[in-house]
């Protein structure tokens, strides 16, 4: 297959540039396909890690990519992370349902969804209780629960935001105090916030990066040697 210009251009930077790369281009033009040949180009020598945007592309790509590369998801990742400071940790995709469910066990069924949906934004926003620990996430403010619930549009009622807000805020504060569990946020919310260790890698490769959120963001960050 001939490469066009730019593919030629991607490649070299990748093999000799000193940067960040952002390739932009239509759906089916070749883009996680020239990630691809941009890996198997890197020296043996250097770490390489391939983030793929869900688990079957990752045991694909994984077959296909030299092995000095890692490939996974980013939850995959994150997973990875917290087993190594917290090895006993156990996964429980219920756990914010059921802190908010002890916490508040008169409220309706709905209001609880809505509220957990509030949570699980926040965690992707970088929202968060640190223990008094600097880190580079977001204050969990009000103005900031807010936006979260305009900008998503969650079915709460305008009367009702505040104390969707609290109930949000303080199962977050709680969520952070567990953690034995995990669930599918905190896979990649913990490792950020508590700034747990992660492997270094000299590239990281990152297919579907338009679709990342805030938090992600953060987490691949962390990968990065340089």
């Amino acid at each position: 297959m001939e490469l066009s210009h730019y593919q030629h251009a991607i490649l070299d930077e990748v093999r000799s540039g000193s940067t960040n790369i952002l390739v932009k281009a239509l759906a089916g033009a070749g883009k996680t396909q020239i990630l691809e040949w941009a890996v198997q180009t890197l020296p043996q020598k250097m770490s390489v890690a391939f983030m793929a945007f869900s688990k079957a592309i990752a045991e694909t790509l994984s077959e296909r990519m030299p092995e000095h590369c890692q490939t996974s998801t980013i939850n995959s990742a994150g997973y990875q992370a917290c087993r190594m400071t917290l090895p006993f940790a156990r996964f429980d995709q219920g756990k914010v349902h059921k802190l908010l469910v002890e916490m508040y066990p008169n409220v309706s069924r709905n209001f609880l969804y809505q509220v957990k949906r509030l949570v699980s934004l926040g965690k992707a926003y970088g929202y968060g209780y640190h223990s008094g620990r600097q880190h580079p996430l977001e204050a969990a403010t009000a103005e900031r629960w807010s936006y979260l619930l305009m900008r998503h549009a969650l079915d709460i009622d305008a009367e009702d935001e505040e104390e969707a807000i609290e109930m949000a805020d303080n199962a977050l504060w709680e969520n952070n105090q567990h953690l034995e569990t995990l669930d599918y946020d905190d896979q990649v919310y913990f490792p950020v916030i508590f700034n747990y260790r992660t492997p270094k890698y000299d590239f990281v490769g990152l297919d579907e990066g338009q679709d990342l959120n805030v938090l992600q963001r953060w987490f691949v960050k962390k990968l990065i040697s340089r």
